[in-house]
């Protein structure tokens, strides 16, 4: 398991913000590229992270590319639920399998910029496979699984969006890219330049910082119990070596020590002792 997977399960805070910073990105520009809508899309970019964070708890995520493909996969899910909510039949299968632009379709020229221009006029069911494509890097097996489709199917899908394109280009009266080839490369620069706003980033991080604090609460008072077990045992031990320690040198007997004084201080037999006269030492024998 990767080291950074490993420190976001423990709860580390720097993991954590890690793996949103290189993901948030690549999340963003599929959930604004399938909903076009600021609001919506970053309740799901939110959202995404939130059951992300959840799932690395189960320990299906191993590594870096695992977290972002969850990340991709998770984002979608969320899409596609709240555009088929709007609009149950969005994601059916053409008639005939045609992928093309509906016959009399309404043509939206509210988007200033290029790629939501695109965006906005492909059919839903279309979007979604050129997101997924384009941007999440889904092959055509992949989508088919979500889809519950012949991969088949989804090729045929990818190989009509060039025709797609060419017919928003005309109906664009605008000076946009001339080749399907372009349009790739326009939306690779896309997906480099738009970034989730700052409120995404302040909801992700604080939702981060609720995970985080529980955790290191409890790292805390465990490293506490730990200190005070430590310093309570290290006392007790303390405690029995000097109740056993003999001591380090020993002591006179006090009947010797009376015995010494009293020899050295009472007076000789027929000795008066003047009680005013001042105390003299006795004079030792020199001999």
């Amino acid at each position: 398991m990767s080291p950074v997977i490993q420190a976001a399960i423990r709860g580390e805070r720097s993991a954590m913000q890690s793996l949103y910073k290189a993901n948030k990105q690549k999340v963003w520009c599929i959930a604004y590229g399938l909903l076009l809508d600021q609001k919506q899309a970053s309740s799901v970019t939110t959202a995404a992270f939130q059951d992300l964070w959840r799932e690395l708890k189960l320990s299906t995520i191993l590594s870096k590319e695992d977290f972002k493909n969850a990340a991709v996969n998770k984002t979608a899910e969320l899409c596609a639920a709240a555009i088929l909510q709007k609009n149950p039949k969005a994601f059916q299968l053409p008639h005939n399998k045609a992928f093309h632009l509906p016959a009399g379709s309404r043509i939206n020229l509210s988007f200033e910029t290029e790629p939501e221009y695109y965006l906005s006029n492909l059919p839903a069911l279309q979007r979604l496979i050129f997101v997924l494509h384009t941007v999440g890097g889904w092959g055509a097996l992949r989508i088919a699984r979500v889809l519950q489709w012949d991969s088949s199917i989804v090729r045929t899908a990818l190989e009509t969006e060039p025709s797609i394109f060419s017919q928003l280009q005309y109906f664009s009266h605008r000076d946009y890219c001339s080749t399907y080839e372009e349009i790739l490369q326009l939306f690779t620069q896309w997906e480099t330049e738009n970034t989730p706003p700052a409120s995404v980033d302040c909801q992700v991080l604080e939702t981060i910082e609720l995970l985080v604090s529980p955790q290191t609460e409890q790292a805390k008072r465990r490293k506490n119990s730990i200190a005070v077990f430590c310093a309570v045992v290290c006392i007790g031990l303390l405690a029995i070596i000097l109740r056993t320690a003999k001591p380090a040198f020993p002591q006179k007997d006090s009947a010797t020590q009376t015995t010494a004084t009293t020899e050295t201080t009472a007076p000789s037999a027929g000795e008066t002792v003047d009680p005013n006269a001042p105390y003299s030492p006795p004079l030792l024998d020199t001999d």
